[in-house]
């Protein structure tokens, strides 16, 4: 099981733990911070950055209930709940865009004593490569501005950092492995588009396999990515801001939607409004020459979405006339 972490800390030189933030790829989510009213924490504190004491970070303490302990109580509750995870998924992989804060979470752990139970089951790994790219850049934008609506927390809250570089994540891993699927499947221009109609429309095996290739995702995971609920999802398919193929019972959704935000999908889904699912899915799938060769979320991740939209409203026009 991945897991996501971020943590927050006094001062790059003497870096000592303040927060921790954690959540899972199937979205269960820890965060503990040090009470700042507990003599150990001012001990730690002795060596602290402006940015931290009077920026945007411990401006942003006791806002989630329940988060405050002392750093060894950090360190029980999360060696507790990396233990539960591991224990249900068979190990966890500790994902994080610094090494040092997979090193201040062990000091945490080691405090606390959990440390050497953990070590046979958890590996750590960096990925800062996905808040760098083009893609990461977007998906992490777009969670802040849902968790700071929805939550109330902003950047440099543990727990909203480490959303984002779930959703960073996530987004650069859909996009690479779209890539390849589409290439597989030959999903590259408009000449398809009839041909995957007549394939799929009675076939349920055929989109059976664009599940288990990628090609489409399941609510669950289009939800982690907006960071949503799937009340919300249903809400927008009724309002046809958000296009899905539905079978065996289940609602299935474009793999590429993940990548951009729900804003930017409803303003494309209003432009092919009238459309079929199915078409609508290939719209989504195959690059287009007069957007430079690129897929829809490519442009929009690019900030073409007003020349997606146009397109959208072009090739909705044209099919309608078939």
């Amino acid at each position: 099981m991945k897991v996501y972490l971020d943590t927050e800390f006094t001062d790059l030189d003497e870096p000592n733990l303040l927060s921790v933030g954690m959540v899972s790829a199937s979205g269960d989510e820890f965060y503990c911070e040090l009470s700042l009213e507990l003599a150990d924490t001012r001990d730690r504190m002795r060596v602290v950055s402006d940015f931290v004491l009077h920026g945007p970070v411990l401006s942003q303490w006791g806002l989630v209930p329940g988060a405050a302990c002392s750093h060894l109580e950090l360190g029980r509750r999360a060696g507790a709940w990396l233990r539960d995870l591991a224990m249900a998924h068979g190990g966890v992989e500790v994902l994080s865009d610094c090494r040092l804060d997979f090193e201040l979470l062990e000091g945490a752990l080691r405090h606390a004593n959990a440390l050497q139970t953990l070590r046979a089951v958890i590996t750590s790994r960096t990925i800062a490569g996905v808040i760098e790219s083009p893609v990461g850049q977007r998906a992490q934008v777009a969670a802040f501005q849902y968790i700071a609506r929805e939550r109330g927390l902003m950047q440099h809250h543990a727990l909203a950092d480490v959303l984002a570089l779930r959703a960073a994540h996530i987004g650069n891993r859909a996009t690479i492995e779209l890539s390849a699927m589409r290439a597989r499947l030959g999903i590259t221009d408009e000449s398809a588009r009839a041909a995957v109609q007549q394939q799929t429309a009675d076939s349920e095996d055929v989109k059976d396999s664009w599940v288990r290739d990628g090609l489409l995702i399941g609510g669950a995971q289009l939800s982690e990515a907006w960071n949503c609920s799937s009340q919300r999802l249903e809400q927008a398919r009724d309002r046809d801001d958000l296009v899905s193929l539905k079978f065996r019972g289940l609602h299935w959704y474009p793999a590429p939607m993940a990548v951009v935000s729900a804003d930017d999908v409803s303003q494309v889904s209003a432009a092919l409004r009238g459309v079929d699912a199915i078409s609508q899915f290939i719209f989504w799938s195959r690059n287009h020459g007069s957007i430079g060769g690129l897929t829809v979320a490519q442009a929009i991740v690019d900030g073409r979405l007003r020349d997606v939209v146009r397109l959208a409203q072009s090739l909705a026009s044209e099919w309608s006339e078939r």
